[in-house]
Parts: C-alpha cells; sequence; structure tokens
C-alpha cells in the first residue's frame, strides 16, 4: 500500500493533497486494525524467543532462473527439460507465454502513451504495474539479489518466510499489464472480429495453461472414534504416534485435519514455529507408551489419547505388547479397525 500510495502521489501530484493523504492514513488505519488481532500472537512469540527467522532462512525460498520456466502445463515440459543442467526451480513462476507476450505489449503501448494524452491513465497504469512488476521479479531472488535484503529490516517482513512468492505479484502485474493490450486491440477490430478475436486469445490461453486430467487427490477419511470424542466433556487430546524429531513434525498435520471433527485442545501441532517446549517434549512423547511419557501426558493434563495403528505399520505390535502395563489407567472409549480412542482415568 505505501509504495503504490507514493506512485499516485507523484503521477498525479498529490504531495500537497490534504484530502488525498487523509484517504491513505485511514486506509493504512483500517488495514491496520484488520490485520492486528492475527498478526499480535507472531509479535508475542518474537517477544518470547526473539526474531522469526534470520534472513539466512529465506535463501533456500528464493527463485532461480529455473523458477521463471517451471510451470504445471504440460506445453511447458520442454522448458525444464531445456534447462536441466540449471540449478533446480524453488516454485513454480512462469506466467505462460500469452500473459508474457500480451504483459509486455500492455507495458509497451501504455509507457508510449503521451503523458497529456485522453489515454494518460493507461501510462500511468503501465508505469505502476510495470515498476510494481520490476520489484517483486527482483525481490523474488532473495537475499543474494540484495533488494529482499533490504525490506527484510522493515517491521514485520521477517514474517514472510519465502521470497519465491514475490513471483506471484509479477503474475499478478503482468495480468493487469495484459488487460491493456486487450483493451488496444479490441479498439483496433471492428465489433464482430473484436468478440471473435477476444475468443481466441482466451481459448488460447486455457490450452496453453491446461493441466487436465487434473491431479485429484481423495481427501482422507475422519476416523469414526472421533464422532464419539466430539461429545465428551472438552479437555487436551494426544495422538499417537507422536513425531518427534524435526524431519517428521509435518506429520502431526493429518492430526490437525482430525481435529475439525471434534475441535479438541491438542498436545499436537505444526506451525513453521516450534515452542522451546514443544522441541523438548516431542522426542519424549514419541517413546510412547512409557512412564515418562505418561509424566508428561499429566503435567499437559492430557484426558484422551488416541493411538492410529494403522500410521505405527512394523511397529504396532510392539507398540500394543507395550501399552499392556499402562491399560488399567486407560478407559477405553471407542475404536474402529485403524486406532483407538481412550481416556486417563489415572496416572502411573
Amino acid at each position: 500500500m505505501f509504495a503504490p500510495s507514493l506512485f499516485f502521489a507523484v503521477s498525479r501530484n498529490c504531495w500537497q493533497s490534504l484530502p488525498y493523504w487523509r484517504a491513505v492514513i485511514t486506509g493504512a488505519l483500517v488495514s491496520i486494525i484488520v490485520v492486528l488481532p492475527f498478526l499480535l500472537p507472531y509479535i508475542s512469540v518474537q517477544e518470547q524467543e526473539g526474531p522469526l527467522r534470520a534472513l539466512a532462512d529465506a535463501v533456500p525460498h528464493s527463485a532461480n532462473a529455473q523458477s521463471y520456466l517451471a510451470s504445471a502445463t504440460r506445453a511447458h515440459y520442454w522448458m525444464i527439460e531445456a534447462t536441466a543442467k540449471w540449478p533446480r526451480w524453488i516454485d513454480v513462476l512462469f506466467p505462460g507465454f500469452l500473459a508474457l507476450a500480451f504483459g509486455v505489449g500492455g507495458l509497451v503501448s501504455g509507457v508510449s502513451t503521451p503523458p497529456h494524452s485522453v489515454r494518460s491513465r493507461d501510462r500511468e497504469t503501465a508505469l505502476l504495474y510495470g515498476s510494481l512488476a520490476a520489484l517483486a521479479f527482483w525481490a523474488s531472488f532473495g537475499p543474494a539479489a540484495g533488494l529482499y535484503a533490504w525490506l527484510f529490516r522493515l517491521p514485520v517482513f521477517a514474517l514472510l518466510r519465502a521470497p519465491s512468492r514475490f513471483g506471484i505479484v509479477v503474475v499478478l502485474a503482468l495480468a493487469a499489464l495484459s488487460s491493456l493490450a486487450l483493451h488496444r486491440l479490441s479498439e483496433w477490430l471492428p465489433p464482430r472480429r473484436r468478440w471473435i478475436a477476444l475468443g481466441i486469445v482466451g481459448v488460447a490461453a486455457i490450452g496453453e495453461l491446461n493441466v487436465l486430467p487434473f491431479p485429484w487427490e481423495r481427501a482422507r477419511t475422519i476416523p469414526e472414534p472421533y464422532a464419539v470424542l466430539a461429545k465428551m466433556p472438552r479437555a487436551p487430546l494426544a495422538e499417537f504416534p507422536f513425531y518427534g524429531e524435526r524431519p517428521v513434525f509435518h506429520l502431526h498435520t493429518q492430526y490437525m485435519l482430525f481435529s475439525t471433527a471434534h475441535w479438541m485442545p491438542m498436545v499436537n501441532g505444526y506451525s513453521d514455529r516450534f515452542p522451546d517446549d514443544f522441541r523438548r517434549s516431542a522426542p519424549v512423547l514419541a517413546s510412547f507408551p512409557s512412564v515418562d511419557t505418561f509424566r508428561l501426558l499429566a503435567h499437559y493434563r492430557v484426558r484422551y489419547i488416541a493411538i492410529h495403528w494403522d500410521m505405527y505399520v512394523a511397529r504396532a505390535q510392539q507398540v500394543r505388547e507395550a501399552l499392556e502395563p499402562f491399560k488399567q489407567y486407560l478407559r477405553p472409549i471407542s475404536d474402529d479397525s485403524t486406532m483407538n480412542l481412550y481416556e486417563i482415568v489415572a496416572f502411573p
């Protein structure tokens, strides 16, 4: 918001316009008020545990040259094959040949418009989105390119983990610039040919970006015991197997999906930020079932545990045998072919 405000202040000579700056400040305040409730938890974490991330953390998530040649569509696979020896792409950022061609065409036609002509707003639009695309493209390459390193020093900017996501802004800017080119094209053609031409462009764009057959993924089935859990008194839940090492922390997300069926507070979880107590507790909970795990469950006042036998795979029988001495502390609530749900009635 800050950059476009300065741009329009220059392009429309609004530096001394009180209504303009009043509108900008009002918009900024509204944005802050809307975002603040979601931002405060991040600020709190940063105050308690230090910076959310270092500048070096952004390097693995920065775009490279092949990123802007990578595409999910079959029509563009040849570019990846032709650049196979380049550093592998980070994100898929190629916008498509049509978007690129019309975007550049819109930029050129807009910038070449005389400043005081009837189409002066086209020039302004082209300069705005052209500069936005250039800056976003530059920033997407991360700390090594320089701009992102400078932006990183701005307040709360460290919350943006992946510089390559600036590539989305590049595509957005190209789409806006393409509209200028398409508008010019439609004006040059008679009405009947205009609709035919625009229809051809639309079909060509769909054809170029075609990803059919789309690789649909079947959603995971929510185990039936969670329907029973949802009717129980609200209390903390722990799910097992508990993934205790950093490379597999992301597997806790399956439990987060299941939580949408019961909404109990959970010991399991996954985020971009892991509290120190989670890092300390995870290896202990991963040793379930053991006296140490039950002591930790008591510390967290856990009332319910869910054991997913299918996720233990080859270790399932070993875990069943290790659980036997602790069953006197557990009351069965529900089960199905993949899991058991228990209530902890006492702790060893």
